[in-house]
């Protein structure tokens, strides 16, 4: 075979790797995946060998095989040598990621510890993925916060009039919360980039303000993942107040989200974080507006009136509120440039005015469940029961007469 391997095409050879069994052909394998490994490493200096690989599917197969011997060291090397050759195509980067290449990467990195070859390959293989996928992310993700501009409606109006003009066949659209997920996907892979982060939310503030939301957000995954850039990026105001402001309008359309926010804890996050942009009122701001939404419905609005801390935020709020108003409030006072604003400088929503107004800032008590005492039921009394009609037990049988059938 390793004659005719050096002139079999691109695809032949990776429909080949795939008409393999996985288990039995092993070394069939590892001598197919050899000879792709050479033929990709001759065509690295042009796109040719990476893009006939890609459109052969050859990403899946090889993932596929690999996930199939796991075990097998020399598979994996192989395997990721395949992708590190391949490493600056970001087609076949992308279908890495999308189809689970990470995870299996990762997985090896733990079952295969103590192999010196893969300690050393996998880290290496995994960063250079990771920054050729953060530059094709960033440019997938700025794509799809075009379409998320309009709804799918509108799309499909736009694309059938594109259609009609370049004479071109019907294709279907993704949904709006298709591409939401796939957004998602890379704030999921690259939680601690930033710039992907920021270009996601503001995606997400596009989706908010769609019309699909009302109808498509509990279809999408985006509360625990935006939750997590908030704690990652606590600190950082261009991300915190993006992430408040989509929650808090998606919040303010489905109460699903709001729940989900106070089930995660985001509300109590944003008043510890509050002090910290003193200096920023656009974040602070956005952190009230998401407080806005939450109360706005019946079932987080409970969750948060058993929060001590939230309680305590309102009411410093509203006391801060009123001192500066007073202090504003005599005839004659001189308000400088830099206090022009005050106290204004940041808006206290109507929603947690009428919170603190109707509950008078108590505490709603938790009404612990009491343990149920199960108790055992009687034990069942011995019943000697007479012989049953039919029985054979000898000390109960008594043989018949003589002669009788």
């Amino acid at each position: 075979m390793g004659a005719t391997l050096g002139i079999m095409p691109m695809r032949t050879l990776v429909r080949r790797i795939d008409e393999c069994v996985i288990q039995d052909d092993r070394d069939t394998i590892v001598e197919l995946m050899v000879a792709l490994e050479r033929r990709l490493a001759i065509f690295s200096a042009t796109e040719y060998g990476a893009r006939r690989f890609h459109d052969s599917q050859g990403v899946t197969i090889i993932l596929k095989i690999m996930r199939g011997l796991t075990n097998d060291e020399v598979v994996l090397r192989i395997g990721f040598g395949i992708f590190e050759v391949l490493r600056k195509n970001r087609e076949v980067i992308m279908d890495f990621i999308k189809y689970g290449g990470l995870e299996l990467l990762d997985r090896a990195f733990k079952e295969h510890a103590e192999d010196d070859y893969l300690r050393q390959q996998l880290p290496r293989v995994k960063r250079e993925i990771l920054a050729t996928g953060a530059d094709a992310a960033m440019e997938e993700i700025i794509r799809e916060t075009m379409s998320l501009q309009l709804c799918h409606k509108c799309q499909e109006n736009v694309e059938r009039q594109f259609r009609i003009e370049a004479c071109i066949s019907d294709t279907r659209l993704p949904l709006s919360y298709e591409r939401v997920n796939r957004i998602l996907l890379f704030m999921d892979n690259y939680p601690r980039r930033k710039a992907i982060q920021r270009v996601s939310l503001d995606a997400l503030l596009y989706f908010a303000r769609n019309a699909d939301a009302v109808e498509q957000v509990r279809e999408t995954n985006l509360v625990p993942r935006v939750s997590s850039a908030i704690r990652i990026f606590k600190n950082d105001a261009e991300i915190i107040w993006r992430a408040y402001l989509s929650l808090a309008l998606l919040a303010a359309i489905d109460a699903g989200v709001a729940y989900e926010c106070t089930r995660l804890g985001i509300h109590e996050h944003g008043v510890d974080i509050f002090s910290n942009f003193e200096r920023d009122q656009r974040t602070q701001q956005q952190t009230l507006w998401l407080q806005a939404s939450v109360l706005s419905w019946p079932q987080s609005r409970r969750i948060v009136q058993t929060s001590k801390k939230c309680m305590e935020f309102y009411k410093g709020l509203l006391e801060k509120r009123e001192e500066l108003m007073k202090k504003h409030a005599g005839k004659g006072v001189v308000v400088q440039v830099q206090d022009k604003f005050k106290p204004y400088k940041v808006i206290i929503p109507m929603q947690i005015r009428a919170f603190i107004r109707e509950t008078k800032g108590q505490l709603l008590e938790v009404k612990v469940q009491e343990e149920v005492t199960q108790f055992k039921p009687a034990a069942r009394k011995e019943v000697v029961n007479k012989p049953i009609f039919g029985t054979v037990a000898t000390e109960h049988y008594t043989p018949g007469e003589d002669g009788l059938l």
